[in-house]
């Protein structure tokens, strides 16, 4: 069997797995933009929510097949199967659209959900969970990202993590193997506590633990943040807006960077850019944030870079105009300036 062919049986195996591990969840109402809906919903627990009804797999998996394209190195950019939707901006977010015209702007396109979407809903539930308990997995997470392109099997040794912190990294492991995110997982308990892991090496699972789960985490974390605010103050969230990934068009043609979220809410415009890249240098990328912040008159305090790992004191003593926070910290600081803007 070729390589191409074997990568493709395995698509079709995890695709089977996930219906196997979403076979009893009654249906759900998916919301595949952020609105006042999703702003006052819960966020729920990855593990809180019963299993969901059986999937199409057949179809699935013809479909898959039928859209990829044979490529080794190949990665999605966010659908696990191709489509082409046609997609009215300025009506799903018309006061950050009117923001963007006025500066001579227009949004060329943004996040789309994964197919079938009640993946995406557990793609959701697991980046807040692995967001909440980073702490505890961060070692986790960089060995399997150090072992994603080659798909090799690896070995992780619990010895020493203490048992709460073991039952975090169970509980995800197992998780992302019934989503088949994981193709291979098994544990062994005391005296060993070890875990066998192997990542499914296809281009979702690569977008996801190169960055995609932080940028889930945060949009998950803005949306709880303004809903509580917003009961707090007893203000209302029915303007509130949030685009993620928005490639943005610029008057003389040329399409800037995409920005990680861009959202509205109370009459003030928000910009949140997310870091989970280890140790690289972002130096050059933030002149070139607070360079987008300036010309197309961003307010800097509503300016947000948030970064996963506590790299980001490295950068808070440069001087720089936009909010430098890390994850542990951003909602606070969100916080702190929904109050601030509230009180003007």
């Amino acid at each position: 069997m070729s390589k191409i062919e074997t990568l493709l049986e395995r698509i079709a195996v995890a695709l089977e797995r996930v219906a196997d591990a979403l076979e009893s969840k009654p249906k759900t109402k998916r919301r595949e933009h952020y609105s006042k809906e999703v702003v006052q919903a819960t966020v729920p627990s990855i593990l809180e929510k019963p299993a969901s009804p059986k999937l199409p797999v057949k179809s699935v998996v013809e479909d898959t097949l039928a859209n990829y394209v044979s490529s080794d190195t190949e990665e999605f950019n966010g659908d696990l199967l191709p489509r082409t939707v046609s997609v009215n901006y300025a009506k799903l977010y018309p006061h950050l659209s009117k923001f963007l015209e006025t500066r001579s702007i227009e949004i060329s396109g943004a996040f789309t959900p994964v197919d079938p979407l009640i993946l995406d809903e557990q793609l959701d539930d697991v980046a807040y969970f692995m967001g909440k308990n980073y702490k505890d997995l961060a070692d986790l997470l960089a060995q399997v990202k150090v072992n994603l392109r080659s798909g090799a099997n690896f070995v992780i040794d619990l010895g020493i993590v203490a048992a709460p912190a073991r039952q975090v990294i169970y509980r995800l492991c197992s998780a992302l193997y019934e989503m088949a995110f994981f193709d291979e997982y098994k544990c062994s308990d005391y005296p060993g506590y070890k875990i066998h892991l192997r990542a499914n090496n296809i281009g979702i699972v690569h977008n996801f633990f190169s960055g995609f789960w932080f940028e889930r985490y945060v949009a998950q974390e803005v949306i709880k943040v303004v809903r509580e605010f917003a009961k707090e103050m007893n203000v209302s969230a029915e303007d509130f807006e949030l685009i993620r990934n928005a490639r943005i068009l610029c008057e003389d043609g040329q399409i800037s960077r995409e920005r990680d979220l861009l959202c509205y809410f109370n009459g003030e415009y928000y910009w949140f850019e997310c870091k989970s890249g280890g140790n690289y240098n972002y130096v050059d990328s933030i002149s070139s944030y607070e360079s987008f912040a300036d010309t197309f008159k961003l307010k800097s305090e509503n300016c947000f870079l948030v970064f996963l790992s506590n790299e980001v004191y490295s950068h808070k003593s440069a001087n720089l105009k936009m909010n430098i926070c890390s994850s542990a910290d951003f909602r606070n600081k969100l916080k702190e300036i929904l109050r601030k803007n509230m009180c003007k």
